[in-house]
């Protein structure tokens, strides 16, 4: 055990020896032109700099020059640590194209990385690029890298004894490792979810999720090491375009939350207007633009959760907090990203934080965090969606309920109504027999013969208002038989109004030969309903009918105080109070909507000055 602590504390101590054994100071040039060379680089102005370089989109070559030069405490160094080789250890691993340039023997020699470039097995085993220096940090060196890129000009360096990196190198793979593992299982997540609930929302999460798995493998390499056969140039388009596929996925995943909401139209057309730039970006790639491709992408990226935060705005979200979640969530990206691209074009320098979420200044951001927020999202929209299905299914049996209850009540009525009608006509036909032998009995007494027409006058009315009861009742029920017939229509209204007796008050214009085709018997209890109520309530004598193709009128005067509730008028029971006193029950006009609703037919009022019309359409039938 004390063997093992003093090899620790032995390790330690070399560990900080060499950490202070030499320094490393870094410049750099940048030239747009692709002009300079390896020979020039003592003739130009160099720029010092601390940390991370970003120089975002920027065209041309970088070079960096790196100076390293022995420490005081560096003399007491131990022989073998003194010939330990340096190795330099550059990244992210989407840079293009890596140059570094060492002098040894008088003679410029360079050696190529980069994720266009063929990555020697061993060299580098996480998402770093590396390269053995000669130098060994026991006199000064200088050495110069040139950096090439079509994306973000994003360049972390650090230097390191060759045997001190298996710690550094260990913990960074295990991270990666992690990383990748998690967005595996929230995909595998999204994949159950969706077998289970196959709606567009979860699709749209797998999508979006797959496209972040294949981004983390293509950034930390892992691409590059399981399709060993394919070229690397391939690799680094493929890269790019799974880079352009997760931000359309990005704006498709949003579209799916809200989508359902009726978010405002503008959302609607900048959503297609972000996914037809993203088809750009596309073709921009295939065409070899990869730079144009990817700023245009970037600024897609940056638009979108503005016009996220739009859509939430505009949506009428129904669930219970998913709006000020949604808020919350889209105004924390909106945040993390405008940080991320202030780092990222070399505004604010962070410090680079390595681990399980990735860089936090990384401008395509690792879709952990997406993922997991927005798998909860979803986790949230199904429970809540599954309660308000439940709430709604509760409702439909609470109403369905009431609807059988309301239903039984019906029934019973109907089937007392249908008793009482029954039960009064025996009764009225009894009165009807008496009546008959009473007036051959009194013979030509006046007096005796007017009582009886009298009574029998008043059974003819309470026979006629049990006979439209049982209409009505039997028109709600369907229990007339609709058979179609060929109607002419002029022998029908002139049979009707020969019937009230009134004959002299009618003033009918209708074409002898118009015919309709419809249920005859149920077109007469129409028709004589509308002309019975026109001439009932008519303040003049004359009642109008006039018919004009399918068109059917009925008119008639009303005094001002006599006009009846247009909104109420087609009502069961309804009548006007200056009508009260005159016989009736008020159901002409509710059976006069049923039965047309059978036929097909329309019916409707409308008043006129003191014109009070009512308007029958026929139906039409060949």
């Amino acid at each position: 055990m004390y063997r093992r602590l003093f090899l620790l504390l032995l390790l330690f101590y070399q560990a900080c020896t060499w950490a202070e054994g030499f320094t490393v100071a870094r410049s750099y040039v940048h030239d747009e032109e692709n002009a300079l060379t390896v020979n020039a680089m003592g003739h130009i102005a160099w720029t010092p700099y601390g940390g991370d370089l970003r120089l975002g989109y920027t065209p041309g070559t970088t070079w960096v020059r790196v100076d390293i030069t022995p420490s005081e405490s560096a003399s007491g160094l131990p022989a073998a640590a003194v010939h330990t080789p340096l190795v330099m250890r550059v990244g992210p691993y989407s840079l293009d194209h890596l140059n570094l340039y060492q002098r040894i023997d008088g003679q410029w020699t360079v050696s190529t990385a980069g994720d266009r470039n063929r990555r020697a097995p061993g060299t580098c085993l996480d998402d770093m690029h590396c390269f053995v220096l000669h130098a060994t940090g026991e006199a000064p060196e200088t050495v110069y890298l040139k950096v090439q890129t079509e994306g973000i000009r994003l360049i972390e360096m650090n230097i390191a004894p060759q045997d001190m990196l298996a710690t550094e190198v260990a913990t960074r793979i295990s991270r990666i490792s992690t990383a990748i593992t998690l967005a595996n299982g929230l995909l595998a997540l999204g994949i159950f979810f969706f077998f289970l609930h196959r709606t567009v929302l979860l699709q749209a999460y797998c999508w979006f999720q797959a496209s972040v798995v294949l981004s983390m493998y293509a950034s930390a390499g892992r691409a590059a090491q399981f399709l060993t056969d394919m070229a690397p140039q391939t690799l680094d388009d493929m890269a790019n375009f799974i880079q352009l596929f997760r931000v359309a996925t990005t704006v498709l995943l949003g579209w799916a939350v809200l989508a359902k909401y009726g978010p405002a139209k503008g959302y609607q057309r900048a959503v297609a207007g972000l996914l037809l730039v993203s088809g750009v970006c596309c073709a921009l790639v295939a065409g070899g633009h990869t730079r144009a491709a990817l700023v245009l992408n970037l600024v897609l990226f940056s638009a979108n959760p503005v016009v996220q935060l739009f859509g939430v705005y505009t949506a009428k979200i129904d669930l219970h907090r998913l709006k000020p979640t949604l808020f919350i969530g889209y105004g924390a990206y909106a945040l993390v990203l405008a940080v991320a691209l202030l780092s990222v074009f070399g505004f604010v320098n962070l410090h680079s934080a390595d681990g399980v979420l990735q860089r936090f200044e990384d401008w395509r951001l690792n879709g952990v965090w997406i993922g997991m927020f927005v798998l909860w999202v979803v986790v949230s929209e199904q429970a809540g969606r599954k309660l308000q299905e439940l709430r709604e299914v509760q409702a439909l049996r609470l109403e369905s309920v009431r609807a059988k209850a309301q239903s039984d009540i019906l029934q019973e009525r109907t089937m007392l109504i249908d008793m009482l009608t029954h039960e009064l006509k025996t009764p009225l036909g009894t009165i009807k027999f008496a009546l008959a032998s009473l007036q051959r009995d009194t013979g030509a007494h006046p007096h005796a013969q007017q009582r009886i027409r009298n009574i029998d006058s008043s059974v003819n009315r309470m026979n006629q208002m049990i006979e439209r009861v049982a209409s009505s009742i039997k028109v709600e029920r369907d229990d007339i038989a609709l058979a179609v017939e060929a109607v002419a229509l002029l022998p029908l209204v002139t049979e009707i109004t020969e019937e009230l007796a009134h004959g002299g008050r009618f003033a009918v214009d209708v074409d002898p030969s118009l015919v309709v085709h419809t249920h005859r018997d149920t077109l007469a209890m129409v028709l004589e309903n509308l002309v019975g109520n026109a001439l009932k309530y008519a303040s003049h004598d004359l009642v109008f009918i006039t018919a004009v193709g399918r068109v059917l009128e009925v008119r008639n005067q009303v005094n001002e105080e006599n006009r009846p509730d247009a909104s109420r008028l087609f009502e069961r029971y309804y009548r006007h109070p200056a009508v009260s006193g005159q016989p009736g029950l008020g159901l002409g006009l509710s059976l006069v909507r049923a039965a047309c609703a059978q036929l097909g037919a329309a019916v409707q009022y409308r008043q006129n000055g003191n014109w009070a019309i009512f308007e029958l359409t026929m139906p039409h039938r060949p």
